[in-house]
């Protein structure tokens, strides 16, 4: 009956965090308003509590504006809508404008088109060439990280980031996930994070008020190890362990030293569930997951007792 609950729990969690965490959001003329504005022009009086940037909404476009005329939007054939520049930063992915912004520095994008992306933006060979290295890298690392591994986990996670914007906390949801190399005490995790928070915002147009919500969606890092404290500290099977934590899954991607607590228990020999508590410098989570061991012995060494 326990062991139905702790299913049930994890599966229901899981579905829930899910629903949740789904969905992006433009401010354009059906997004994020409590009332209704059409999109703004270059004319209209707008002071908002973030910088309001522009951008355009082909498939191909890298940056975000300063200025609604701007000469690089000229060559957009999609919709150019706004937003904060937050949510096109960090959201989005895009960089400020090489033309429109005088600070942008070396990492600034160009839209203007070039012939070969009709939507906008330049696409260059450097970029995809860099992008198909980096995709032979990451499932080289992954081969290797899953054949020198014993076990993956899964945590959804209730995240506090205490300082993301504007020096504000804001609470969301999060998915850890990666594998673990085991030892007799202990075990070494390395994976990723995946984090969504909304933000409300608001700004004035002509003295009225207007509010909408961002919602934050970003990757990072998680590199920790742990290692148990004691054996049947509430139930027979459990384990409460603690270990210490290299993270980079903040807005910022900052990395930070963490500390981890926790408690797993063992459902079968191959299944446990897992509770743990993780604080670092900007982050606090409450996360209940599930380990799984997918090899107890390695390739080699299963190989190695067949031929004997």
């Amino acid at each position: 009956m326990r062991l139905k609950k702790l299913i049930l729990v994890f599966f229901s969690l899981g579905l829930f965090i899910n629903a949740y965490s789904h969905g992006s959001c433009l401010v354009s003329d059906s997004c994020h308003y409590n009332s209704h504005k059409d999109s703004l022009t270059s004319n209209q009086a707008f002071t908002p509590d973030d910088q309001t940037v522009f951008i355009c909404a082909g498939r191909h476009a890298y940056a975000y504006h300063s200025d609604r005329n701007c000469s690089a939007l000229s060559s957009c054939t999609g919709e150019i809508k706004y937003t904060d520049e937050s949510y096109a930063l960090y959201t989005m992915g895009r960089r400020p404008c090489c033309l429109c912004w005088s600070n942008a520095g070396p990492q600034c994008k160009d839209d203007r088109n070039t012939g070969d992306n009709p939507d906008g933006g330049s696409g260059s060979l450097a970029e995809k060439k860099a992008i198909v290295n980096s995709t032979i890298a990451v499932t080289a690392i992954t081969l290797n990280v899953l054949v020198l591994s014993n076990d993956v986990y899964y945590s959804p996670a209730l995240s506090i980031d205490s300082k993301s914007i504007d020096g504000k906390a804001i609470a969301g949801f999060a998915h850890n996930f990666g594998f673990r190399k085991t030892f007799d005490r202990a075990a070494l995790e390395y994976g990723v994070v995946y984090s969504s928070f909304n933000y409300q915002n608001s700004y004035y147009i002509n003295d009225d008020l207007y509010t909408y919500t961002s919602q934050y969606n970003y990757w990072g890092f998680n590199i920790s190890f742990v290692h148990n404290i004691k054996s049947s500290f509430i139930y027979k099977h459990d384990k409460v362990y603690g270990g210490l934590a290299l993270s980079g899954f903040n807005l910022n991607n900052t990395p930070g030293l963490g500390f981890i607590v926790g408690d797993s228990y063992e459902i079968n020999n191959r299944l446990k569930s897992d509770f743990r508590l993780f604080y670092s410098q900007r982050i606090f989570q409450i996360q209940v997951g599930i380990i799984f061991n997918y090899q107890k012995k390695y390739i080699w060494q299963r190989w190695k007792e067949k031929k004997q």
